[in-house]
């Protein structure tokens, strides 16, 4: 796939170097977090849940294998000591049989380097380490353990970076900062790549045996992705492989058959038949559509209408999309600048995290572990709306899925369920959720301006929704009127009345009230400071955060064959966006406030004071001395000082000329 630019290309040699970084810091990471213990707490076991035996070695020794071994469980105790292991039948893996390379195995799977096992003692592993012996990768395992265990490990601070010391703290993992492993050859992840890029014209679900069938199908992707057997991108592409259309078949017949005959090839794992079929169907499609007259025109609407997608009929029926709506990545954006242009800029790399917008804490909240049943997904189900992602299945295909099937509806709530359990009380490698993660790019006018929104996969979001449901109110309590986009009730209401209020009653004495803005606000908040802020203000959703925010998730830009990465701040169209942002800029709020000298006022990037013209400067440029270390950019010509007619010309003056230097 073309890339947009050398950044958002992971082969060039700036991802490399980032890449080798991050598995270095991994290696010391595994090398000093895990503990070995007592040959009494040393257990055979073939469940790789229950244990991972990894084996020491120490700068001077040989390859061979090592008597001190060490062993990490759910009931493992941190603070246990070292001693000599009597247990040769223990492996890191279950790579047993004669001629195993270990290519397939649970290490591999996880990201992690084989440390004891059979082909290893052959010479026939080949997932050993080639980097110096004291060195060994740090394994991805739940962490179902309370975070005081995980702080009190001793961290060497001398080669670790201090995002990489508070990630580990926090989580016992750091952040992959890459987009995740290669995709070459004819790959599961080669292959959704591609599905990735069709442009997302698929049949309706059809009812009866064919529509339970597929959803049998898809609840049996996502119990294997739920149970760590498989990774997403077999479940994101599974959609429009099957439904893909194709311009000769129209008949409601012949839908059937053909959807009957691709799901058999999916299960035969005929993928690259499928996604040739898939392509082939894709190219033959119209590229443009033509204009309408009034008969297609009320077709049109009414079929939106019974769809439930009332919005997008509303603003068809009213042209509305002609203002507006979503740019295409050539058009012209103004300033001598494409879209795509603006895109690019608009995303930029991670920046160097400020210790100051990290909230101090001496001891970690506890980490709760969340139960989600299928209950909770069929309460969310109902809040579902908006188009489709990177899987071609929009809000109303996830309604009648979820819904209208039967018995199959039933096991993918469950199966839905269970995904969002690992999301949320394990900690998962970027690489098996890479693709869930992965969303479609729009870019908006905003008239002026662009907004880039980022379309995720439904069950992503609804995953998210599910969460939001179940933990959302402790967001609420922790902001409370500091920072009002946590969904308080009546947050928005409530503040406009009180400052119109007390700006009718002060501005006759010189009061004035600034509104600011930030300069790309989303997509330039700290991303490690965010994650490390809901680890303590939202400790049961933190998980869950930090999984979606590990990696960089790839975003594939409609209309185009380019993408980009997100590397910072998070993705405004996810619906965790607004909460984690209220939370990371909460800190700075605080900072700011003191109510004997301004009243302020904020929700998300927007914020507001209201005080004396001489204390509003001052907070200004308290403002813009602060802001920067959380990502928040003020941007001074995008925002507007409100004053009495009074004072207009004279404060307007001074404040320009003499504090903010405003052009």
């Amino acid at each position: 796939m073309p890339s947009l630019t050398d950044d958002s290309d992971y082969s060039d040699s700036d991802s490399e170097c980032e890449e080798d970084h991050q598995h270095e810091v991994n290696q010391i990471l595994h090398f000093c977090y895990h503990p070995t213990v007592s040959n009494a707490n040393v257990r055979s076991s073939d469940s790789d849940d229950e244990a991972y035996i990894a084996e020491f070695k120490f700068p001077g020794h040989t390859s061979e294998p090592n008597k001190h071994t060490a062993f990490v469980g759910p009931n493992t105790n941190c603070s246990t000591h070292i001693s000599e292991s009597k247990h040769p039948e223990v492996f890191c893996c279950k790579c047993h049989a004669q001629g195993a390379k270990c290519t397939n195995c649970r290490c591999k799977k996880n990201g992690i380097l084989c440390s004891n096992c059979k082909p290893m003692l052959n010479g026939n592993c080949s997932n050993q380490s080639t980097m110096p012996s004291q060195m060994i990768d740090a394994p991805n395992f739940p962490l179902n353990t309370p975070s005081k265990s995980v702080s009190q490990q001793q961290i060497p601070t001398e080669h670790l970076s201090f995002v990489d010391q508070k990630m580990f703290e926090a989580f016992g993992a750091t952040l992959t900062n890459s987009e995740g492993k290669n995709r070459s050859g004819y790959s599961d992840e080669k292959i959704w790549e591609r599905a990735a890029t069709l442009r997302g014209r698929v049949y309706r679900l059809p009812g009866g045996i064919v529509g339970r069938e597929f959803t049998n199908l898809l609840a049996d992707e996502y119990d294997l992705l739920a149970s760590a057997k498989n990774t997403s991108e077999r479940v994101s592409m599974f959609g429009k492989l099957i439904l893909q259309k194709d311009k000769n078949i129209r008949k409601s017949p012949d839908i059937k058959r053909l959807l009957k005959r691709r799901m058999q090839m999916w299960r035969d794992n005929l993928f690259e038949q499928l996604i040739f079929e898939a392509e082939l169907c894709d190219k033959k499609l119209p590229k443009s559509i033509s204009k309408m007259d009034d008969d297609e025109a009320i077709l049109n609407f009414s079929r939106l209408v019974l769809l439930g997608k009332l919005r997008q009929a509303v603003r068809f029926l009213t042209d509305r999309a002609e203002n507006g709506g979503i740019l295409q990545p050539d058009d012209d954006a103004g300033k001598g600048k494409t879209v795509i242009e603006v895109l690019q800029a608009k995303h930029p790399n991670q920046a160097d995290a400020h210790p100051d917008a990290f909230i101090e804490c001496s001891e970690l909240p506890v980490l709760i572990d969340i139960d989600v049943t299928a209950d909770h997904v069929l309460k969310v189900t109902s809040s579902l709306s908006g188009g489709a992602g990177i899987s071609g299945l929009d809000a109303p295909q996830w309604h009648q899925l979820l819904l209208r099937q039967g018995g199959a509806s039933e096991r993918l709530r469950q199966a839905i369920a269970n995904l969002t359990l690992r999301l949320s009380n394990t900690i998962v490698h970027w690489d098996d959720i890479r693709a869930l993660k992965a969303k479609k790019l729009v870019a908006l006018d905003k008239c002026p301006g662009i907004r880039p929104i980022g379309i995720g996969d439904v069950a992503d979001r609804l995953c998210a929704k599910i969460m939001i449901l179940i933990t959302g109110d402790d967001v609420q309590q922790q902001c409370l009127a500091d920072q009002i986009c946590s969904g308080i009730k009546s947050g928005i209401e409530g503040s406009i009345h009180a400052f119109s209020e007390m700006f009718s009653e002060l501005s006759h004495d010189g009061w004035g009230l600034l509104l600011m803005d930030a300069s790309n606000a989303f997509n330039s908040i700290s991303r490690p400071a965010c994650i490390w802020n809901c680890r303590i203000l939202w400790s049961r959703c933190s998980r869950f955060v930090f999984n979606a925010y590990r990696g960089y998730a790839i975003l594939f830009i409609a209309g185009s064959y380019a993408t980009l990465l997100s590397k910072e701040g998070v993705t405004q169209g996810c619906p965790l966006a607004m909460l984690i942002y209220g939370l990371g800029v909460l800190p700075l709020a605080k900072k700011l406030k003191n109510p004997s000298r301004w009243l302020q006022n904020w929700y998300a990037d927007d914020s507001g004071c209201l005080a004396l013209f001489q204390q509003l400067r001052q907070w200004l440029l308290l403002l813009m001395e602060e802001g920067p270390k959380y990502g928040y950019h003020p941007e001074p010509e995008k925002s507007f000082l409100v004053v009495h007619p009074d004072h207009f010309e004279k404060e307007l003056s001074r404040f320009k000329s003499e504090y903010c230097d405003w052009s």
